[in-house]
């Protein structure tokens, strides 16, 4: 392997925020545990205060030492999973304005979100009415995955795991407690460690429109990273869909889809613009990828007669050239390419052999400023520049964000012409 994984991921801070005006609360049923916390109890009660300035601690969860049952346990676990993903460390704004002032309605439209049922909440009350009765309000228990540090919501869920939990009746229960518990706790680990998920893209059209498209991530294994949907990708998608006819021509080739974001995003502007300029999309990728792709062009009821994947492999693309004979594209976008010395050769082997040889032809390329790969940067923008014959006629520094904070990307159009012209 030619990389580390590794180095495409940061780890932020955590900050644990207490309110020093708070004072502890009194409990003759604190476990160990708990008194080991230093989390801080308001010292309003419930009914001084409006619900949706109640902030909620650790004492309101259910503790191991009270022998919490199957129920409450369980509607905890799924209280506690994160909210829908929304482009990168964003959530719903729809889900986020629901939990500000919920009633009960959207409180029901949240349990089915969060695949709880209204008969497993009506169950919990057995325990939470006597042990943690914020958790039976409904107006509040939204909140509960809003509430804690990573450090300590990881405290609490191994204290969960670490329990042989035998006071709860059947092996297949205390499984399933078990695995959503770990779970909970690998969401919490950073994404090298998050489990299976969807994640949720919005795409603004103009200002009263959007493209929404759902990507399945599984969890990242080995060094398939193809499997994660990065910045550029979303960056690159948004570029196109304000202005694809200045960007699309003819047929188009995207070489390392992943995901599957930006192909997925042509084909449904195909699909909406009727296409002018631009005809179809093949999207590519390596094997152990190729079926994720196919899954999510399924998820996103893309039209199959404008968008194909295929398996392209860069070191040995023959099975492809046989499928695909004396195959060209007019068009061909690469998004965040590089993560190995060896690629920026690879790219432009892959352009020489499957670009058009054509005045209109032309390379969409964008790619994060990661300061470890500089060198291999710039080594692939000479290679398209003077082993493809291609001139940069649009070249932009522009600001987003991935799962792990705000990132610049770097925008390049390449053109065969040797005019610049768009």
């Amino acid at each position: 392997m030619d990389f580390d994984p590794l180095e495409f991921f940061t780890s932020a801070p955590v900050v644990v925020k207490a309110d020093e005006s708070d004072e502890v609360r009194d409990r003759s049923t604190k476990s160990d545990f708990q008194e080991s916390t230093d989390l801080i109890w308001d010292s309003k009660s419930l009914e001084e205060k409006e619900e949706e300035d109640v902030i909620l601690h650790l004492l309101d969860l259910p503790s191991i030492r009270n022998q919490p049952t199957y129920e409450i346990l369980l509607l905890v676990l799924k209280s506690l999973a994160p909210d829908e993903y929304c482009n990168f460390g964003e959530t719903d704004e729809n889900n986020d304005e629901d939990t500000k002032k919920i009633d009960e309605e959207s409180f029901v439209n949240w349990l089915n979100a969060k695949n709880i049922t209204i008969e497993q909440f009506e169950k919990s009350k057995s325990y939470s009415n006597i042990y943690c009765p914020l958790l039976s309000n409904f107006k509040i228990l939204p909140k509960l995955n809003k509430n804690f540090p990573k450090d300590v919501l990881i405290n609490y869920l191994t204290s969960i795991i670490s329990s042989d939990l035998n006071w709860i009746k059947g092996t297949d229960k205390k499984d399933e407690i078990l695995k959503i518990a770990s779970v909970r706790i690998s969401e919490n680990l950073g994404r090298t460690a998050i489990h299976d998920f969807t994640r949720k893209i919005k795409l603004k059209i103009d200002s009263d429109n959007s493209l929404d498209i759902k990507l399945f991530e599984p969890s990242l294994t080995s060094d398939n990273l193809g499997l994660k949907t990065w910045g550029s990708s979303l960056v690159l998608s948004q570029r196109i869909l304000k202005d694809s006819n200045k960007y699309l021509y003819g047929s188009i080739l995207e070489l390392g889809s992943g995901t599957g974001l930006v192909g997925i995003a042509i084909g449904k502007i195909i699909s909406l613009c009727g296409n002018n300029n631009f005809e179809n999309i093949m999207m590519t990728d390596l094997p152990e990828i190729i079926d994720n792709l196919n899954k999510n062009i399924e998820i996103n009821n893309v039209d199959k007669s404008k968008v194909k994947a295929e398996i392209l492999d860069w070191c040995n693309p023959q099975s492809f050239l046989n499928k695909y004979p004396n195959q060209k594209y007019d068009t061909i976008i690469l998004s965040d390419p590089i993560y190995s010395p060896h690629h920026p050769i690879l790219v432009k082997d892959m352009l020489n052999l499957f670009i058009k040889d054509l005045d209109t032809s032309r390379v969409l390329l964008q790619i994060p400023i990661r300061s470890r790969f500089e060198n291999e940067r710039s080594v692939l923008f000479d290679l398209i520049k003077d082993k493809c014959g291609f001139v940069e006629v649009e070249d932009e520094i522009e600001h987003g964000y991935d799962d792990f904070g705000k990132q610049d990307f770097i925008f390049k159009l390449f053109v065969k012409s040797k005019t610049n012209s768009n």
